[in-house]
C-alpha cells in the first residue's frame, strides 16, 4: 500500500510540475520574460474606444482636409483613456528659458532639402529601434535616450552601431528613485538634457527598464555615455537646420485624438478631443512639400500598428516649435576601470582640452595640432553650429 501511494505521489508531482512548465504561472517566466502588454496585464481594451473611434471618424468625413484616418491602434487595444492620458505627463517647457542656451545659428530655411529624414540619409537608417515607455510617464528619458543613440552611430559613421541606452538609469538618477507611476510628472526636456551632460547614462543591459521599480545601481565599471552640451532650437527653420545635424527632442500637446491615429503615412492634425497633456518625441526628418515633421514615439514597435516601427507624421504647426539639439562628441565615453585618459585639442580652441578614452575612440582621430591629437568628428559635424 505504501509503495503504490508513493509512485501516487511521484506521479501528481510530475503532472503538476508539466502543467508548470507548459501553461507557467502568472504573467512571465521567472526567466526575465516580459508580458506583451505591461498596462492592466493582458487585457483587451478595445471596446472602450469604439463610440470615440466612431465620434472621430465622423469628423474626419465632414473635414475634407483632415488627411488622416482614424481607428484601432495600439493604444486602444491596450489602454484605457484614463491610462492612456495617464502616460502623457511630460512637464510644459518653459518659455522663459528659451533665451538661455541658444544654438549659435544662422536658420535659413532656403538652404535645407526640400526632404530630409535620418531613416534614410545617405541611403542609411541611422535611428535605433522603437521601444514601449508603457505603463509609465517617461517619455522625456525615450526621447533623449534615443537622441543619444542616434549620435553615437553619427559620429562614429556607423548606421548600424548596435547601442541601447537605458532609460531606467536616466529617469531614477535623475529624479532620485522618483516612482515613475502615474500620475507622476515626466521629466522636462531640459533637465534630461542636463543630467545627460553632467553623469550620463549606461547602456540597457547595465540598468533594464523592465526593473525601473526596483532599480539596482550599476557596477561601478559600467560604461557611461554622456553628451558634450544641448541647445534649444526654437523655430520650425531652426529646428529644420538643426535637424541635419542630428536628431531633436521635442515635444507637442496630446489631444484625445490622436489616441486614434491609425496610420502612420498620414499626417496627424488635431481635430476633436480634449487636450490630455504633453508627450515627448524623437523628431528625426520633415518634408516641406508635406508640412510634416517625421517622429519616433516610444510607444513600441507595433504602434500605430502591428509592424508600423513606432513612426509617425505630424503637421508643422502642431509641435511645440522649440527642441533640444545636442552636442556630442567622441569623449562622451567614460570607462572608470580605463586609468589611462589623454587630453586632445579642440580645433576651435588650442587651449580647450576634452579627456578621452583612447581606447573606445581611437578611430575618431586625425592629425596632430600643436602637439596633441586633433579631435575631428564631432567638430566637423558641428561646422555650421556653435553652442
Amino acid at each position: 500500500g505504501l509503495q503504490r501511494l508513493t509512485r501516487a505521489t511521484l506521479a501528481i508531482i510530475c503532472v503538476s510540475f508539466v502543467i508548470i512548465n507548459l501553461f507557467g504561472c502568472g504573467f512571465g517566466s521567472s526567466s526575465g520574460g516580459t508580458v506583451s502588454n505591461p498596462i492592466g496585464g493582458n487585457e483587451d481594451k478595445s471596446a472602450q474606444w469604439v463610440s470615440y473611434i466612431s465620434e472621430v471618424q465622423n469628423e474626419i468625413n465632414s473635414n475634407p482636409n483632415a488627411g488622416w484616418e482614424a481607428g484601432e491602434t495600439y493604444i486602444t487595444r491596450n489602454c484605457s483613456p484614463e491610462e492612456f492620458k495617464a502616460i502623457c505627463n511630460c512637464p510644459q517647457i518653459d518659455l522663459t528659458k528659451l533665451s538661455t542656451k541658444r544654438l549659435n545659428i544662422t536658420a535659413d530655411s532656403q538652404s535645407c532639402p526640400v526632404k530630409f529624414s535620418w531613416l534614410e540619409k545617405d541611403g542609411k537608417n541611422w535611428v535605433t529601434k522603437t521601444k514601449n515607455q508603457n505603463p509609465y510617464g517617461t517619455c522625456t528619458t525615450f526621447a533623449s535616450c534615443g537622441a543619444l543613440e542616434v549620435w553615437l552611430r553619427i559620429i562614429d559613421n556607423m548606421p548600424d552601431l548596435e547601442v541601447d541606452l537605458s532609460e531606467s538609469f536616466l529617469w531614477n538618477k535623475q529624479t532620485n528613485g522618483r516612482n515613475p507611476t502615474p500620475p507622476t510628472t515626466g521629466i522636462g526636456l531640459n533637465d534630461a538634457g542636463d543630467f545627460l551632460k553632467n553623469f550620463g547614462t549606461c547602456l540597457e543591459d547595465s540598468a533594464p527598464y523592465s526593473e525601473i521599480l526596483s532599480f539596482k545601481e550599476p557596477l561601478s565599471t559600467a560604461k557611461k555615455y554622456k553628451i558634450q552640451d544641448w541647445a534649444w532650437a526654437k523655430g520650425n527653420d531652426e529646428l529644420r537646420v538643426g535637424l541635419l545635424k542630428g536628431p531633436i527632442v521635442i515635444q507637442f500637446d496630446v489631444y484625445k485624438d490622436f489616441s486614434v491615429y491609425k496610420n502612420k503615412d498620414k499626417v496627424y492634425q488635431h481635430l476633436t478631443g480634449a487636450f490630455l497633456g504633453a508627450h515627448a518625441v524623437l523628431l528625426v526628418g520633415y518634408d516641406d512639400l508635406g508640412k510634416y515633421w517625421l517622429c519616433k514615439n516610444s510607444w513600441g514597435e507595433d504602434w500605430p500598428q502591428p509592424g508600423d516601427g513606432g513612426y509617425f507624421k505630424i503637421g508643422y504647426d502642431q509641435i511645440s516649435p522649440n527642441g533640444i539639439l545636442y552636442s556630442v562628441a567622441p569623449s562622451i565615453v567614460v570607462k572608470p576601470e580605463t586609468a589611462a585618459i589623454t587630453s586632445v585639442v579642440s580645433p576651435t580652441n588650442d587651449t580647450t582640452k576634452v579627456p578621452i578614452n583612447p581606447t573606445i575612440v581611437s578611430s575618431a582621430f586625425s592629425s596632430t595640432r600643436s602637439g596633441a591629437t586633433h579631435l575631428k568628428t564631432d567638430w566637423e559635424i558641428y561646422n555650421k553650429i556653435e553652442m
